[in-house]
């Protein structure tokens, strides 16, 4: 993980090639905050950005409860009603995740 500037912030998960990234997911977000907080760096209302691979509740739901905002592009491929994808990118900050 990186932060604006492309500086590594914490630490790394390897995974086997075959698992998603978003198993590990709970676990690396606890080892970064652990680790930021350890060397002084407070992430709370940070947004955490995440590509839409990672579009989920809990996905979402974990990264709230470590107390950041979560800006995580919508996975188009889950609708293809209007409607529906209107109501998912209501709430998406597009400005924010451009910054990433």
């Amino acid at each position: 993980m990186v932060e604006n500037h492309g500086f590594v912030l914490g630490p790394l998960s390897i995974t086997p090639g075959k698992q998603h990234d978003t198993v590990v997911l709970p676990e690396t977000l606890t080892a970064l905050v652990d680790f930021t907080h350890d060397i002084g760096i407070n992430l709370r209302g940070s947004a955490f950005t995440l590509d839409a691979g990672f579009d989920s509740q809990d996905n979402k739901d974990i990264i709230k409860a470590h107390h950041m905002k979560p800006v995580i592009s919508p996975n188009r491929r889950t609708t293809k009603m209007p409607i529906v994808l209107a109501r998912m990118f209501r709430w998406f900050d597009r400005e924010l995740s451009r910054l990433r």
